[in-house]
């Protein structure tokens, strides 16, 4: 019996292989084209401000859009016309969304890539079975969607590694010096020309068909049953006594807490997918209660996202991200309820309802960047309005002096900086004069974290206030002073005792038989020395932290031991007192010192030392009479 002989593709098939790639998806072919040169132009110059990023990001949309398409009209066979129009539209819509690009921020353009991405990607797995009841087929296209994305991702990245290599070689072995860019551009080729080749060329022609296919890759299903569904089961856990812990702490959950529902979320809905056409099979009834049960236990994440993003949106209002994880909230929580009430068994809502979800929230009064930008607008209205900065539609810059607390600095100053780096400040221009109305503008600016602080900085200090930089700590309630570390001499001369505490707020020594107590009152605000129930001095410990809280944003830093120095003529004692350390806490209502640690120098009065060598004779002779007697 003759073994049978392997055969690998010959470069006649691979060419008509790429000829029918090219006929069947010319516009996939001639976007992916497009990124490639828009990539080589872009290389080296600034992405930031050109205009070759933007093409390149919008032919990337079209690769996605226009597979979409053609995979549509060849299942409705529409027919040249029909085809060539709805290529058209693809085109204007493509052509569209590159000029409205410049007058968009990067921030809110990218966002809006990587939700066009998501839609279109979301287009491809279910618009050519629009209209066609066929569960198994519908899986069955997605699976070699699936399958062929995997494996071109993995040719690519081998691809990309080799050719890497062999220039590497060609420079270090032949001599020949190759530019910087060169790895660059082998990428923009791999990733852009070679995997899209691959992906298209090998694409289901007649999708009726697949409806018929019963072909199951076993490996698909080991991933999804022992590496999927245990990850799953194991972060729900997590977040099930997560949830727990916030019901008995009253605390409410992290803000982080939306992306790991978000990731749990996508991961269990994939390995749904993913065993979807093997559940009705005996060995796999699992698959049935796995699928009812994962979103039972997914709706207490969702209602922990859905109350931490609410509060964030209520203490600082709705930014983009704010938004999509509400909207993701609320569309995850409804996909729930829609599979554990109905117990569907159709999974074509899924990318469907997503698909509906990201091109309803892209344009529009109620998409998310005029959402946000709406909230920004009224959430700086009404902190200038609450510190009378703002009346009548009109700035009026606080006057010199004014108390406007560290915190309304930091949240003016930050909204200001979002408006600027997100969406421009033409919400806020006619509160200004034309001086200010004018220092924005996206067309053609400069995005740089530094230009957004400086334009940022000019805005706010327009409104008679100081502008608080990201990342910089404002004066919290929370206060730790402590000496710097740099050694300095003290002079002790003139003083009759030194004394150090670690615990100035409750501590008590000896010296000459007489027993010392140091107290605190008010709330550690002061500290009262003693000596034997008789006060000799009370230290206030309040003005060092004012004066220190008051000298800088920073609530945790040494400060120079001079600063850390209180002088006070009691009417038993002259004390010094050199803070080591200091820390406490200072809300609105009041400070409160919790620790304080440092040197005591005492300078008794005449009479006290005195008393006390008096004292110390009275030891010696009780009877105050000589030694003869």
């Amino acid at each position: 019996m003759m073994t049978p002989e392997l055969r690998l593709p010959s470069l006649h098939r691979l060419a008509i292989a790429a000829r029918d790639a090219v006929r069947r998806f010319p516009l996939v072919l001639a976007c992916a084209t497009v990124a490639t040169i828009a990539g080589f132009i872009g290389i080296g110059s600034d992405w930031e401000t050109v205009l070759p990023v933007r093409v390149l990001f919008t032919a990337a949309l079209g690769i996605a859009l226009f597979v979409a398409l053609r995979l549509f009209s060849e299942r409705r066979a529409l027919g040249p016309a029909r085809t060539a129009l709805l290529d058209l539209l693809g085109l204007a819509a493509l052509g569209g969304f590159l000029i409205a690009w410049a007058g968009w921020s990067d921030q809110v353009a990218f966002s809006r890539v990587a939700q066009l991405a998501l839609a279109f990607h979301l287009l491809v797995a279910f618009l050519p079975y629009v209209g066609y009841d066929e569960p198994n087929g519908f899986w069955q296209f997605n699976r070699a969607l699936f399958m062929r994305f995997l494996m071109g991702g993995l040719y690519s990245v081998v691809l990309f590694v080799g050719l890497s290599i062999a220039l590497l070689a060609i420079d270090n072995l032949l001599g020949i010096e190759l530019a910087e860019a060169s790895y660059a551009r082998l990428w923009l080729v791999v990733a852009f020309m070679f995997s899209t080749w691959f992906f298209v060329a090998d694409l289901p022609e007649d999708l009726a068909a697949l409806n018929g296919v019963t072909d199951f890759p076993a490996a698909l299903k080991v991933f999804a049953q022992f590496i999927l569904v245990p990850l799953v089961t194991i972060y729900l856990l997590i977040l099930t006594f997560y949830l727990g812990k916030v019901v008995i702490t009253r605390e409410w959950p992290s803000g982080w807490i939306g992306y790991l529902v978000s990731s749990v979320s996508a991961i269990g809905i994939l390995a749904l997918l993913l065993v979807h056409p093997v559940r009705d099979r005996e060995e796999n009834r699992w698959v049935d209660s796995y699928s009812r049960w994962f979103f039972i236990a997914l709706i207490p994440s969702i209602v922990m996202l859905l109350m931490s993003i609410g509060k964030r949106i209520g203490q600082y209002g709705v930014t983009e991200n704010r938004y999509f994880l509400a909207v993701l909230g609320v569309w995850l929580a409804g996909i729930s309820l829609y599979y554990i009430l109905t117990r569907a068994r159709t999974i074509r809502p899924i990318p469907i309802t997503l698909c509906v979800v990201a091109l309803a929230t892209f344009l529009g009064p109620w998409s998310a960047y005029a959402f946000a930008k709406r909230s920004q607008t009224a959430r700086l209205q009404t902190l200038l309005e609450t510190d009378g900065m703002l009346a009548n539609g009109t700035v009026s810059p606080a006057a010199s002096g004014a108390d406007i607390s560290p915190e309304a600095r930091r949240e003016i100053s930050a909204v200001v900086r979002y408006l600027v780096s997100t969406h421009g400040v033409s919400s806020i221009a006619p509160w200004f004069e034309p001086p200010v109305a004018t220092i924005d503008s996206l067309e053609g600016r400069p995005s740089s974290s530094a230009s957004t602080e400086s334009r940022a900085g000019r805005i706010v200090e327009a409104l008679g206030i100081e502008y608080v930089s990201r990342g910089a700590t404002l004066v919290s309630d929370r206060f730790n002073y402590y000496a710097s570390r740099e050694g300095q001499a003290v002079s002790v001369a003139g003083y009759d005792l030194h004394y150090h505490s670690e615990n100035l707020l409750d501590d008590g020594f000896e010296w000459q038989g007489g027993e010392f107590r140091i107290d605190s009152l008010a709330g550690g605000q002061v500290i009262s020395l003693s000596r034997e129930g008789v006060v000799l001095a009370e230290i206030p410990l309040a003005p060092i932290v004012e004066t220190a809280r008051g000298s800088g944003l920073d609530a945790n830093r040494p400060l120079e031991r001079e600063a850390l120095r209180i002088v006070v003529d009691g009417p038993g004692a002259g004390v010094e007192l050199l803070l080591s350390a200091i820390s406490g806490t200072a809300p609105a209502e009041g400070l409160e010192i919790r620790t304080a640690a440092g040197d005591l120098y005492i300078d008794l009065r005449a009479e006290d030392n005195s008393d006390a060598a008096d004292d110390a004779a009275g030891n010696e002779n009780p009877d105050g009479e000589d030694g003869d007697r």
